[in-house]
């Protein structure tokens, strides 16, 4: 009977883990989850929605470091083969509008709840204890936790985004790590906009990298109390993350600039300032932008301040201070190499032990993609496993 340790409780973990015991019964499967809880991150995704996967694959939207990765991972575990998967383990699908695929519930807890039923319904063993380390030795892995050693056939390493003692036990093992930065994340700004908190409208958002611009987009943006939120945003803050593995930068050099589209025409001659800008924003918005552009309200609206405000109202700059926090982000961008892993996920350099998801240097935008390569990634380790 072969014996396969699972190292992390999340959802490349949970979907994996249940695949693996109903292929093969007699394999005894063990989860390692040094929490409490099992899947608490996939419990909030998708908006409390769950959004398993994106509507089309889309290889493009991942970091450029993990193109040829994802591309042989999808080729192997095609969208169609991949939701098929997923209902062999009890996890049926639909779509919603244009946003990709959802549990038939819509529940992101509830879930949870389902693969953790399978999971006591399989007889999968759950061991809440942290790992410390491994040894590959003779074909066999020896998995050290805090309260016990653990003997297995092959390991398989799920835990998310590294922490530092995952990156000590890797590097412990030459097994080469990237920098690590928080990625889908709120911004904070250099400039205070504590007035704009819960304020959310939907605009041109276009990130500079000092003149140049690095990405635009049409969507929604939130204003929190000392930065800014909203898909957009989240999906700018992953390139920061990317450009801070391969380079020192001053992220003083980025900005975020929040305007109406240039064909939006909205006549404003003959207004007030107030009237103009209370046509075109929320009030807290409106306020925002005349105090700090030290317009005067009442002043009657003529061709020359009809250019100053348009070009104000389509192209407000704002500084980027920081990133928020690994806590506060989706995703983590950055973690074991590429080239440390095979095709099926398996470590080149150690014998049975396999690193899947969120673990390794990829990362993708928001709208289920993340989640898409993470559970292809185990279910790849998995049939390399049963074959």
């Amino acid at each position: 009977m072969k014996k396969v340790v699972f190292i992390g409780g999340g959802a490349s973990t949970l979907c994996s883990a249940v695949l693996l015991k109903k292929r093969e019964p007699s394999f005894e499967v063990v989860i390692v989850e040094k929490d409490k809880k099992l899947g608490k991150k996939l419990s909030m995704t998708g908006g409390g929605k769950c959004n398993i996967a994106p509507l089309e694959d889309n290889p493009s939207v991942y970091n450029a470091l993990a193109l040829e990765l994802i591309e042989n991972t999808f080729k192997n575990i095609s969208l169609s083969q991949y939701l098929s998967l997923l209902k062999e383990i009890g996890f049926d699908t639909k779509t919603i509008k244009d946003y990709g695929y959802y549990p038939i519930h819509e529940s992101a807890p509830q879930a949870v709840k389902n693969l953790y039923h399978q999971i006591n319904k399989l007889g999968i063993k759950v061991i809440y204890d942290e790992f410390l380390d491994y040894e590959s030795k003779n074909n066999k892995v020896t998995i050290k936790l805090k309260e016990q050693n653990i003997e297995a056939d092959y390991l398989i390493i799920a835990t998310g985004g590294l922490s530092k003692e995952m990156r000590n036990v890797f590097e412990n093992h030459n097994v080469k790590v990237t920098k690590t930065y928080p990625g889908l994340c709120p911004v904070r700004l250099k400039e205070n906009v504590a007035s704009l908190f819960g304020c959310r409208f939907e605009a041109t958002i276009t990130l500079f990298y000092k003149k140049d611009i690095v990405k635009q987009c049409y969507g929604e943006v939130q204003f929190k109390k000392d930065g800014l939120s909203g898909i957009p945003v989240l999906n700018m803050s992953s390139l920061i993350s990317r450009k801070m593995i391969d380079e020192d930068i001053n992220m003083n050099d980025y900005q975020i600039s929040i305007g109406l589209p240039e064909q939006l025409h909205v006549d404003i001659l003959g207004k007030t300032v107030e009237e103009a800008f209370l046509m075109l924003f929320k009030e807290e918005y409106a306020n925002y932008m005349i105090e700090k552009h030290d317009l005067n309200k009442k002043e009657i609206i003529n061709q020359s301040l009809e250019k100053i405000i348009l070009n104000i109202v389509q192209d407000e700059r704002f500084t980027v201070e920081s990133l928020y926090d690994f806590k506060d982000g989706q995703v983590t961008v950055g973690g074991v190499s590429l080239d440390e892993i095979n095709k099926d996920f398996a470590l080149k350099i150690t014998t049975n032990v396999y690193v899947i998801g969120e673990a390794l240097n990829v990362d993708g935008i928001c709208g289920g993609y993340n989640l898409r390569f993470a559970i292809a990634s185990g279910f790849i380790a998995v049939h390399s496993l049963v074959k």
